[in-house]
Order: C-alpha cells, then sequence, then structure tokens
C-alpha cells in the first residue's frame, strides 16, 4: 500500500511539476520579471527616503533601517539580513531551480492527495482524479487567496509570520469543510463544513494597516493574481488526474 501511494504521488507530482513549470515560463515569470524592475526602482527611492529622514552618523551605523518599519515587502524586498544573500543567477539557473521547487511541491500534494483516495478505499481513475484536484485547488488556491491573493515582488505586506499562519488555517479548514461536505451524511455535518470554510474568511487575513507607495501597478498586480489562480488551477486539474490515473492502475493490478 505505501509503496503504491509513493510511487503514484512521485509520478503525478513529476509529470504535472514538469508541464506546470512550463506554462510558468510563458506566463507568471514574465509578469515577475516585469515587476521586479519596479521593484528595484522602489528600494531606490526607500532608501533615498531613509537618506534624508535619518540623521548621518545613525545611517552609517544601520545603513538598512526601513523607512516605515509598520511596512514589510514580499518576496524580494522583505529585509531577513545581508542584503548580498544568495540568490539563484538569472536564465538557465534561476529555471533549474523553478522547476526543481515546482517538481517538489507537486509530489507533496500528490502525496496528500493519494492519501485521501486510498482513506476513501474507493476505486479511482483520471476523471475521479480530476474531481480530487479540484477539491485541493478550492483548499490550497481559492480559499487562501481570497484573503491574500497571490503577490509580486514589492508589494507591501503585513508581517511574514501572520500571513503563513492565517494560509495554513484557511487551507485547514478549507480540507475539513469539504470533506465534510462531500462525505459526511447529515445536515449538521454539512452546516459544520460550511462553517469551517467560511471560519478563516470572517477572521480576516492579516494587511497593512497602511499602503505604501512604489512597486508594481495594481493593474500588474492584479493581471499576477488573475494568471496565477488560472495557473493553479491547470496544476491542481493535472495533479489530481495524473494521481487517479497512477493510483488507478496500480489498483487494478493489485
Amino acid at each position: 500500500m505505501i509503496r503504491r501511494l509513493f510511487v503514484s504521488a512521485i509520478a503525478a507530482g513529476v509529470l504535472a511539476g514538469l508541464i506546470i513549470s512550463a506554462i510558468h515560463q510563458f506566463t507568471t515569470v514574465p509578469i515577475i520579471l516585469h515587476a521586479e524592475t519596479f521593484e528595484g526602482a522602489a528600494k531606490q527611492a526607500e532608501q533615498a527616503a531613509v537618506d534624508r529622514a535619518i540623521p548621518v552618523g545613525f545611517r552609517l551605523g544601520n545603513p538598512t533601517f526601513p523607512a516605515d518599519p509598520r511596512h514589510l515587502f514580499v518576496h524580494g524586498g522583505e529585509r531577513h539580513g545581508d542584503d548580498a544573500a544568495w540568490a539563484p543567477r538569472e536564465g538557465a539557473e534561476r529555471i533549474a531551480f523553478t522547476v526543481m521547487t515546482t517538481v517538489l511541491t507537486g509530489v507533496g500534494f500528490a502525496l496528500l492527495l493519494v492519501a485521501g483516495m486510498m482513506m476513501r478505499g474507493e476505486r479511482v481513475d483520471f476523471r475521479r482524479g480530476v474531481l480530487w484536484g479540484a477539491g485541493g485547488f478550492v483548499a490550497f488556491t481559492l480559499a487562501p487567496t481570497m484573503g491574500l491573493p497571490p503577490e509580486l515582488p514589492g508589494t507591501a505586506a503585513a508581517d511574514l509570520v501572520a500571513r503563513q499562519i492565517w494560509w495554513i488555517s484557511a487551507a485547514v479548514t478549507a480540507l475539513g469543510g469539504l470533506w465534510l461536505l462531500a462525505f459526511t451524511p447529515g445536515t449538521a455535518w454539512k452546516v459544520a463544513g460550511v462553517v469551517l470554510l467560511a471560519a478563516p474568511q470572517i477572521i480576516g487575513a492579516p494587511h497593512p494597516h497602511e499602503m505604501s507607495g512604489g512597486g508594481a501597478p495594481a493593474e500588474l498586480a492584479a493581471q499576477f493574481a488573475a494568471t496565477s489562480i488560472a495557473t493553479a488551477a491547470v496544476f491542481w486539474v493535472l495533479l489530481g488526474g495524473f494521481a487517479g490515473h497512477f493510483l488507478g492502475r496500480s489498483q487494478a493490478t493489485s
């Protein structure tokens, strides 16, 4: 059983990850590269504002002091230490690391899907797997992005830990809510499923108290969010379909 789980998940994750990595190169990656040009300009403007606002002696001792500590910037803009920290070089190296990360993510999510399918003990195939993939899309993409949409580099954002906690809670409660809605009989369980789905959205995701200037234009951010969600939908359809296909084949031969 364990062997079937891992083989099916690895095959599905690698295939879906490779396909979606190729799609990313023509959809989300160009938008990110475009946004990074705005991020660089915003950093320069921010540092110039710091230099004007902070006495010279203090600047020399703290060259990376933020202009407004209430704001963090997602992706490359968050200040976690030395500005010269390692990053993959542009071109083949960056693409390779992106593909590797996407494939590993695909395998991880495929393990969750295959484990859920095996827990149910039902015969699955590509078609049935797509339905499981749709559930994964709702839990891991739609539910979290209702509060925290995909963000471009340089976008103002709330504290990283607070966002991570909310994202995980939204995904976990969405998984529980969907499971209750899909697989448990009785009105009370269905109502409980709806409550679980809605709870993180009612509480609300963390956001910065004030928005700072600079960064990518709102139109580019909206395009990135929409493209990311659409690409994620394709990813989950492929991942669920492949997981169902490979697990179904292993069921047929066992």
